[in-house]
C-alpha cells in the first residue's frame, strides 16, 4: 500500500472533527474538509487556511458519497451516530482501495464491518480501521502491550470511570440511541446480545468493594474477542448501583423522536477550560483459566483532545508506514502501540500502571442490585 495522498476529514466542523482538523494543520498535513453544511466548512477552511477545496458530501446521498470516494484515499469519518450514518459509506470503501479511520465507540457498525465487509476489503485493497479514538483503541493497545495472545483467558474486562464529564453533541446523541442497536457481550467464546446496563460487575480488591459498573457496549469487546483466546469479555461503565437501575427502568424514546430532538438541539459542546477539567479511569482486567488475575488502570484528563492527538498519530504513522495490512482491522494491528502509549505518557496525557491485589471479579444481572 503506497503512502496515502489525498486525506480527507469528513464531519470536519463537529465537535471532535474541529479538534483532528486543528491537530493536523499543526502538524502541517495537508488534507482536505468535507460535510454537508458548506458555509461551516468554509468558515472553516478559512480559520485554517486549509489549501484544498472543500467536499460537500451527505452520507444520506450515494452522489455524494461517490464523489468524496473519487477523491480520497485516506478518508477520516468523525460523523457519528456511526450506527445511524455510516454504513453506506463504508459498503462502498470496502471496494475501493481507500483507507478509513474513524472515531467510533459504537459496537453494532464495527461489528457489521468484520463479518460483512472484511473480505470485500481485502479483495479490494481497502483497510478499515474502527475507533481510532479515546474510546475502545486505547484498552485495545494496553491489552496488546500487557496480555498475551498465546495465553487462554476466562475473562478481559474494561471498566470506564469519568469525573466532570461534559460530552459533546454528537456523543449525547449517540448516547441516546444505545438503546435502540444490539448490544453484545462475550460469553462463553460466543457474542450474546445485552441490553446496556443489563449486567454488572463488582471488584474486590484488599477486602474493598469497589464500586458497581454497568454494561456499556464498546468495540474493544470486538477486538479482544479477534485477538486473544477468551471466554467471557464485556466493558463497563463505573456507576452507583441507584443509577443503573435509573436507566433500566427510564422510558426510551423513539429513534424518530430522538433524531428529530438533535436536529432542533443548539449545543457547542464543553469549552476547552470544561475539557481540561474532564477526568477519566480505564480499568483493563484480566482472568486466565487458573484465576490468576491481573489488572492495570490508565488515567488521563481531556478526552475529546486524546482522540484527537490519537487520530493524529494515526496518521503520522501511516504516512511514514503506509500499512501492509488490508481489510477490516483492530487498531492494534496498524500502528506500534507502544510508541503511541510512549507519546500519549511523554505528552503528559495518559498515566499508566499496574493494580495489585485485585481478589476477585463478578459478573452479575442488574435485576438483583
Amino acid at each position: 500500500m503506497d503512502s496515502p495522498q489525498r486525506i480527507v476529514l469528513l464531519g470536519a466542523t463537529a465537535y471532535t472533527g474541529r479538534l483532528i482538523a486543528e491537530e493536523l494543520k499543526e502538524a502541517k498535513i495537508e488534507f482536505a474538509i468535507a460535510g454537508r453544511n458548506n458555509l461551516a466548512l468554509l468558515e472553516l477552511q478559512i480559520e485554517l487556511r486549509i489549501a484544498a477545496r472543500p467536499i460537500i458530501c451527505d452520507l444520506k446521498n450515494d452522489r455524494d458519497i461517490e464523489n468524496l470516494l473519487n477523491q480520497t484515499d485516506l478518508l477520516i469519518n468523525c460523523v457519528g451516530p456511526f450506527n445511524l450514518y455510516a454504513k453506506p459509506l463504508l459498503n462502498k470503501i470496502a471496494k475501493k482501495g481507500i483507507v478509513y479511520l474513524d472515531i467510533t465507540g459504537e459496537q453494532e457498525i464495527v461489528k457489521n464491518s468484520f463479518e460483512k465487509l472484511h473480505k470485500t476489503a481485502l479483495t479490494n485493497q481497502s483497510l478499515i480501521v474502527h475507533s481510532c479514538s479515546f474510546e475502545s483503541c486505547l484498552v485495545d493497545i494496553l491489552a496488546f502491550e500487557k496480555l498475551s495472545s498465546q495465553t487462554e483467558y476466562d475473562g478481559i474486562y474494561s471498566i470506564y470511570s469519568f469525573s466532570k464529564s461534559s460530552p459533546s453533541p454528537g456523543t449525547r446523541f449517540t448516547m441516546q440511541l444505545a438503546k435502540h442497536f444490539p448490544a453484545y457481550q462475550l460469553v462463553k467464546g460466543k457474542l450474546e446480545l445485552c441490553k446496556p446496563m443489563a449486567k454488572s460487575i463488582s471488584i474486590e480488591k484488599e477486602n474493598l468493594k469497589i464500586e458497581t459498573a454497568g454494561f456499556a457496549p464498546y468495540p474493544e469487546v470486538l477486538f479482544l474477542k479477534n485477538r486473544y483466546q477468551v471466554k467471557n469479555c464485556s466493558s463497563y461503565i463505573s456507576m452507583a448501583a441507584e443509577e443503573i437501575k435509573l436507566s433500566l427502568s427510564s422510558p426510551i424514546k423513539t429513534l424518530d423522536e430522538i433524531v428529530k430532538r438533535q436536529k432542533k438541539a443548539i449545543s457547542k459542546g464543553p469549552s476547552e477550560e470544561e475539557r481540561k477539567q474532564q477526568e477519566f479511569s480505564i480499568l483493563l482486567i484480566s482472568k486466565t483459566l487458573d484465576q490468576k488475575i491481573e489488572a492495570f488502570e490508565m488515567r488521563g484528563k481531556d478526552m475529546y483532545s486524546l482522540t484527537a492527538k490519537i487520530v493524529l498519530h494515526f496518521i503520522k504513522s501511516i504516512l511514514k508506514n503506509p500499512p501492509k495490512s488490508r481489510g477490516v482491522r483492530n487498531p492494534s494491528e496498524i500502528i506500534d502501540g507502544k510508541n503511541l502509549l510512549q507519546d500519549l505518557q511523554i505528552n503528559g496525557l495518559i498515566q499508566v500502571e499496574k493494580i495489585p491485589n485485585i481478589n476477585n471479579i463478578v459478573e452479575f444481572n442488574s435485576a438483583h442490585l
